[in-house]
């Protein structure tokens, strides 16, 4: 695959180097923009987690896209309810998800219209409110 995303897919998870990190690492390196720096907190404490993403796109900093678009955050929960994993989209191949997990140990990039077969009940496309004002 020559692709931006290519290149990302040997990122290993840990603790340090995770979803949202890999996220902030891509809008820098691809689309030269910045993400906000979240604190972090152990990414085992879903509850924690779950918190911390309910507040950050309940803020008015993000806004939820109807639709993805090239480099949008794609928000993701197991349940319909709760986000507590992030990715990044790229309509490459007719629509593709990068993101890192611990269950995976690996950055992996997968079929959007896959997700929910794989497990991902909530799947909700974010920009940031600075990316929409950015040429």
């Amino acid at each position: 695959m020559n692709h931006w995303a290519a290149k990302y897919l040997t990122e290993r998870w840990t603790p340090e180097n995770n979803c949202w990190t890999l996220c902030e690492k891509v809008q820098q390196a691809e689309f030269g923009r910045a993400c906000p720096t979240y604190d972090l907190c152990n990414p085992k404490d879903t509850l924690l987690v779950a918190s911390k993403m309910k507040a950050a796109i309940d803020s008015p900093k993000w806004i939820r896209l109807d639709k993805p678009a090239e480099g949008c955050i794609v928000a993701l929960g197991r349940s319909r309810k709760v986000v507590h994993h992030v990715g990044i989209y790229t309509a490459s191949d007719g629509g593709l998800v990068l993101h890192l997990s611990e269950v995976n140990k690996v950055a992996q990039l997968q079929p959007l219209n896959a997700l929910p077969a794989l497990g991902w009940g909530l799947v909700q496309f974010y920009a940031h409110r600075t990316w929409l004002t950015s040429s």
